[in-house]
């Protein structure tokens, strides 16, 4: 899958306290929408998900997992609503920020999607995924210098953590494009179209 449908799901942490019964099932429904997520059957558990939001609106993980979903079907719109309402809960979540990121970016609000992958970096400075994002996004906005040091910085996480290395060619290649020898050529305008629409598959 590339880059828009590569998000991260998490599972829930153990809840120490549940409430409620509500929040039992909430638990239930969650362990299921995870497991239909695992097995690639993402509008089960789009609908799963939904249920455990339903049954208790603040758990977060819910929130950014189904904003997950609607990713991997372009409804951007409605996975920035989920993501927003994950940030309220809990501003420092990573991987809420990058969903963020990436549903601006379907909407092509490219600037506004900057600065949600600069906050999911801020969140987790190591967080290789969000480094490769914004360095191609910036690469896509003539921001070069930026676009080099993020891709950089993935390159290094990819190679110590031995994930996302199939990825690491085409950080090269924006390390290269992004060159003061590459300038502002057609070359460069072509190759950020290109490495745009990999992106958006």
């Amino acid at each position: 899958m590339k880059q828009l449908a590569r998000l991260a799901i998490v599972a829930s942490q153990p809840k120490k306290q549940l409430v409620c019964e509500d929040r039992h099932r909430a638990d239930a429904e969650f362990a299921r929408a995870f497991e239909a997520s695992e097995a690639g059957n993402v509008g089960e558990a789009e609908r799963l998900y939904r249920i455990v939001i339903a049954l208790d609106p603040n758990y977060t993980e819910a929130l950014v997992n189904l904003s997950q979903c609607l990713l991997y079907t372009r409804q951007y719109t409605e996975a920035e609503r989920c993501i927003r309402r994950a940030l309220v809960l809990d501003t420092c979540y990573a991987l809420a920020w990058y969903n963020l990121g990436a549903a601006l970016e379907g909407l092509s609000r490219n600037w506004e999607a900057v600065a949600a992958y600069r906050a999911a970096i801020k969140a987790s400075p190591r967080y290789g995924d969000a480094h490769y994002n914004l360095a191609s996004l910036l690469m896509f906005l003539q921001q070069h210098g930026e676009a080099r040091t993020h891709a950089k910085q993935f390159i290094e996480i990819a190679r110590y953590t031995g994930t996302e290395i199939e990825w690491i060619p085409l950080a090269h290649n924006i390390v290269r494009w992004c060159s003061p020898r590459f300038g502002e050529s057609a070359a460069v305008r072509e190759a950020t179209h290109v490495l745009k629409m990999i992106r958006l598959e």
